[in-house]
C-alpha cells in the first residue's frame, strides 16, 4: 500500500506551530526562536519543532534559513477550509 501526503494541509500540531509563529510576529514584529516556539507549543525538544518547521516549509506555508536565528517568514496564509 502506498502512502500519499496531502501537501496542501497542515497537521494539527503544525497548525499550532504556525499559529504561534503568526501570533508572535504580530505581537513583536519579528519571528520567534526555536526555543520560544518550544515553550509556546509545550514541546520539550527543539528538534521536534525543527521537524515541524521543515515540513511546513516543504508545504509552502513558511520559509526560513537553516542555521540562522529568527528567519522564519510566513509565505502562505492558512485556508481554514482545507484543514
Amino acid at each position: 500500500m502506498s502512502r500519499t501526503t496531502d501537501f496542501s494541509k497542515l497537521t494539527p500540531k503544525q497548525l499550532e506551530v504556525y499559529t504561534a509563529i503568526k501570533g508572535f510576529i504580530s505581537k513583536y514584529s519579528y519571528p520567534p526562536s526555536i526555543r520560544e516556539l518550544c515553550k509556546m507549543c509545550d514541546c520539550n525538544s527543539p528538534a521536534t519543532i525543527f521537524v515541524h518547521l521543515k515540513k511546513m516549509k516543504r508545504k509552502g506555508f513558511i520559509d526560513f534559513e537553516e542555521k540562522k536565528g529568527r528567519t522564519i517568514r510566513i509565505m502562505k496564509e492558512v485556508d481554514y477550509d482545507i484543514i
